[in-house]
């Protein structure tokens, strides 16, 4: 931001289930394939809730099974390669900004927009990774399984049991308690 000479952005390192910020003083958060990798996406909502100023807007692009995938061996394979256990689904996300008290303004599908190997290509690498999974130390492993599960990944994509999701959602503002008359 300061080399472009952006002065109204600001970019804090922090964990999203509890964001280095105050309370409503965020007017955008923009979630980039980070909000499926927490264990606790009902926490990362209300932090998110509670960090908007009234009005204020998330962008989530995230990777979202459709519900043909799960259970699938790729599927399984993408979450353990990725460390994330429990990954939400359109539809969850949806449901989930609602309970946190933001509304779904926009929504859009990127998936056309990704490039995916073809089927061949995914095979081949899961085949080099096989060797040199024998070949490195086992420090190393969990570099490569994160690779074979984005190589999982690729494939969901590539049989439409994964879209790549845009989702633009509006804290809806407060109302006081007005109380009785």
């Amino acid at each position: 931001a300061v080399k472009l000479d952006i002065l109204n952005v600001e970019f804090r390192l922090g964990e999203i289930e509890k964001l280095p910020v105050p309370d409503g003083s965020v007017d955008i958060v923009i979630s980039n394939c980070v909000i499926n990798l927490s264990p606790d996406k009902s926490a990362v909502f209300g932090e998110i809730h509670r960090s908007l100023k009234p009005g204020g807007r998330i962008v989530i692009i995230d990777d979202m099974p459709e519900p043909d995938a799960e259970g699938s061996l790729d599927l399984g394979t993408f979450k353990r390669g990725w460390q994330a256990p429990v990954l939400w689904d359109r539809r969850q996300f949806i449901e989930g900004l609602a309970a946190a008290g933001m509304t779904l303004t926009d929504e859009r599908d990127l998936t056309p927009e990704c490039r995916v190997r073809t089927l061949s290509q995914i095979a081949r690498l899961e085949r080099l990774n096989v060797v040199l999974r024998a070949c490195v130390p086992r420090r190393w492993r969990v570099v490569l399984d994160s690779y074979h599960g984005g190589l999982a990944l690729e494939r969901l994509y590539r049989r439409g049991q994964m879209r790549y999701r845009l989702l633009v959602a509006t804290k809806l503002p407060t109302t006081g308690n007005i109380g009785p008359c």
